[in-house]
């Protein structure tokens, strides 16, 4: 025995299908992160803080955003086994990379270049700082402890009495840690003149594009298999109607859609046990005539 459905409801079958399957592939993929743009979340406050307290002369912050980041790193990669280059800092993901480095203007002007080169630059800003010079009374300090320090070499080969070579070799002493700290200075104040220090940032635009794809394939995985998975239930509550409808059949159970063996007897009991009604007529001579019927 067939079972027939309404045509409102098939459409209704269908749109729920619809309906629940889409909800089902859109909340289990995140589809709604496809309509919004994707934020890289950087860390950079440690970054932020070496860059503002650095001192150097000229300090560049480069950002990119761009599809390849193969230049960048390579450039970058480059640069970081040079003995003279130094890293202050490095932050490297799949989203992101960023380096802080230190390297000598001069020397290096051609990967510097290069940088500026490279395709996806959002925006490049360069900070300078023209009070940062070397003394010249340092320098001129400097030379003089460097003259101290010759004379009392030649004093110390000189001089045989042991009180006089005591004080020349302690004078030396002073006068060496004197040099020795000035150099430090003039060397820390020279590498800040000559060495420019880079900030530079990249987003790397091919993991955020990689992403989408992936939740988009999600989406469609989990609607397809929602979609196969209640069709396959309904199928399975079609038949199980069909075994219903021909039990009820067999034990001759009347149906909406078919009439069972009790059929007879409902219309035979209508037929034969009807209800009876009386009617009466009078004419215009005052007679009566009675007419019985069953309804």
């Amino acid at each position: 025995m067939n079972v027939r459905l309404r045509k409102d409801t098939k459409i209704f079958i269908v749109l729920f299908i619809f309906i629940i399957s889409f909800y089902v592939g859109a909340k289990s993929s995140h589809i709604s992160r496809v309509f919004l743009p994707k934020q890289v979340n950087i860390d950079t406050k440690e970054a932020d803080k070496i860059f503002e307290t650095a001192q150097n002369q000229r300090k560049i912050n480069m950002s990119f955003r761009t599809a390849d980041d193969k230049g960048i790193s390579n450039i970058i990669g480059g640069l970081v086994f040079k003995d003279d280059v130094t890293i202050k800092y490095s932050d490297v993901k799949p989203d992101y990379q960023v380096y802080i480095i230190e390297l000598d203007n001069a020397k290096y002007i051609e990967e510097l270049t290069k940088l500026h080169e490279q395709k996806g630059l959002v925006s490049e800003h360069i900070i300078t700082n023209p009070d940062l010079v070397i003394d010249t009374n340092i320098k001129e300090s400097l030379e003089n402890q460097i003259l101290t320090k010759n004379r009392l070499r030649e004093l110390i080969n000189k001089t045989t009495a042991p009180v006089s070579l005591g004080k020349f070799q302690s004078d030396l002493e002073k006068t060496q840690a004197k040099i020795d700290s000035l150099n430090v200075f003039v060397s820390r104040q020279e590498r800040l003149l000559n060495h420019d220090l880079i900030y530079l940032i990249s987003v790397n635009q091919t993991s955020v594009t990689s992403s989408i794809g992936k939740i988009i394939g999600k989406f469609l995985t989990y609607t397809f298999l929602t979609m196969l998975f209640m069709i396959f239930g309904f199928f399975i509550l079609y038949l199980l109607m069909l075994a219903v409808t021909s039990i009820m059949t067999v034990l001759g159970i009347r149906t909406a859609h078919g009439k069972g063996s009790s059929n007879y007897n409902y219309n035979n009991y209508n037929s034969t046990y009807g209800r009876k009604i009386k009617r009466i007529y009078k004419d215009k001579d005052g007679n009566r005539r009675e007419d019985v019927s069953k309804e």
